[in-house]
């Protein structure tokens, strides 16, 4: 356990020196790159200089990030399916507690309620700001996300306050 805890503080604490030696914080016009309308990168003056590895690597990042564009009509797509995903799973949860009550195990099948429960106000945030992202947000609706969201915090409340009542009666 020792050895875990010293290597996760080590990998903190060296973290910053290597990520500044590999990635300098100068902007990425230091290394005078040319965008073209086609999302293609060419370096300036590299015809007869070759180029260190840290401009290698930042020039393969940089077109990377240049091609990783995703059409507007995807976006939709993705934001409904997460929508209608955070309701699929908002009512999936409460039926997994339920069935805490038929098992022999219902320690598993009440903690699978609750994460079932915490995925779907996850799903519906996460739609939620993807949607806000949009720039045309016709086509798309909050609604679905919203509902998934209240679903999920209802599912997780209500045994809550079951439970808290439960406490206090047999006080």
């Amino acid at each position: 356990m020792r050895k875990i805890i010293l290597f996760a503080a080590t990998c903190c604490l060296l973290q910053s020196t290597f990520a500044e030696s590999i990635f300098p914080s100068a902007p990425l016009s230091k290394f005078s790159l040319i965008v073209q309308p086609q999302i293609k990168v060419v370096p300036e003056n590299t015809v007869h200089k070759r180029m260190t590895l840290k401009e290698r690597l930042l020039m393969k990042w940089y077109k990377k990030k240049m091609n990783r564009t995703v059409s507007e009509e995807k976006q939709k797509k993705n934001i409904k399916t997460l929508g209608l995903l955070s309701i699929l799973v908002a009512l999936i949860g409460p039926f997994a507690a339920l069935l805490a009550f038929t098992s022999a195990s219902p320690g598993i099948f009440f903690a699978a309620g609750i994460a079932f429960c915490l995925t779907a106000i996850i799903l519906g945030f996460i739609s939620l700001k993807r949607r806000k992202k949009l720039t045309d947000k016709t086509g798309t609706s909050k609604v679905p996300a919203l509902i998934g969201i209240i679903l999920g915090g209802l599912a997780i409340l209500i045994p809550l306050i079951f439970i808290i009542g439960l406490s206090l009666f047999y006080e």
